[in-house]
């Protein structure tokens, strides 16, 4: 039969009160949390940051290419505003990758 006297009593409340709170999970019972490693706060890593930053370079300047070639000829053809319309869509595209990381850290630290 388990017993229990003062001292773990006055053990237990010191260290509640001195071990960091584990946030809310409905997978793991609050024992379980506090006893796993911390989180990493790598949202996202420097390889993927040059990748974004490339992809963006590269897009920014085919839309450059085609708007000098409009602007030069006078001419834009149904070629020319496809090439944006999905240039546009695909920087969209990479703005988002590159920020969803760091949103779903800020929701799911709360």
């Amino acid at each position: 039969m388990k017993r229990n006297n003062s001292d773990d009593i006055q053990i237990r409340e010191l260290l509640d009160k001195s071990l960091p709170q584990a946030t809310r999970n409905d997978w793991f019972v609050k024992k379980t949390l506090n006893r796993l490693p911390e989180k990493r706060r790598s949202p996202v890593s420097i390889i993927e940051i040059i990748g974004y930053i490339i992809a963006i370079l590269i897009i920014i300047g085919i839309e450059c290419n085609i708007v000098y070639k409009f602007t030069t000829t006078g001419t834009l053809t149904l070629n020319d505003l496809v090439w944006l319309i999905s240039l546009n869509i695909g920087l969209f595209a990479i703005i988002i990758a590159f920020f969803t990381p760091q949103f779903r850290n800020n929701f799911n630290s709360y």
